[in-house]
């Protein structure tokens, strides 16, 4: 994010747009579900997106701790977080 004059990838609409520095500092609300069911939806807000993005990985990460319990280091990639995010 360093470079504020990068296009940055919308997932959402397959097309790259401008980014633009006002997300750095946006209030951001992250809204999960975590499987099928409604009951399993959840949000979590953040004071910019910057933030919101740490908590994603977190989140990530969580589940792969305990997805594998007994390996002490655990790596990924970014493909498998977009992955990830995409279930």
């Amino acid at each position: 994010l360093a470079d504020l004059s990068c296009l940055v990838y919308q997932r959402s609409t397959n097309t790259y747009a401008p980014y633009n520095k006002e997300w750095i500092m946006a209030h951001t609300i992250l809204l999960v579900q975590a499987g099928p069911r409604c009951e399993s939806r959840t949000y979590s807000d953040f004071e910019s997106v910057n933030e919101c993005m740490e908590g994603v990985c977190k989140i990530y990460e969580e589940h792969l701790k305990v997805k594998n319990p007994n390996t002490p280091t655990i790596t990924y990639d970014i493909s498998q977080l977009f992955d990830f995010i995409d279930q």
